[in-house]
């Protein structure tokens, strides 16, 4: 038995002429890229991904900072707290 072939069909058809309905294609929006989209933002993905990790880094230098600071303050002389500051305050009278 012999298998069945298009190519054997006595039809032929031409595709030459272009037929134009006046059917115009919407403009959908998945086909033009989304302004956030693209390379151009991968740094600010990346940054806020790890916006976690950048914060606990600055809290970091900032505990360290401030503890060099304060510490400076800490060591006060003891005078401060034996006189009576109103002692030599002008009267009110």
């Amino acid at each position: 038995m012999r298998a069945f072939r298009v190519e054997d069909l006595p039809i032929k058809v031409s595709v030459s002429g272009v037929v134009d309905d006046g059917f115009v294609m919407p403009k959908l929006p998945g086909d033009e890229p989304d302004f956030w989209e693209g390379p151009q933002w991968d740094a600010l993905g990346f940054f806020v991904q790890y916006l976690w990790a950048f914060g606990i880094i600055f809290a970091v230098c900032v505990l360290f900072a401030s503890y060099d600071f304060f510490g400076r303050t800490r060591r006060s002389n003891s005078d401060v707290f034996e006189s009576n500051p109103t002692e030599v305050a002008p009267s009110l009278e």
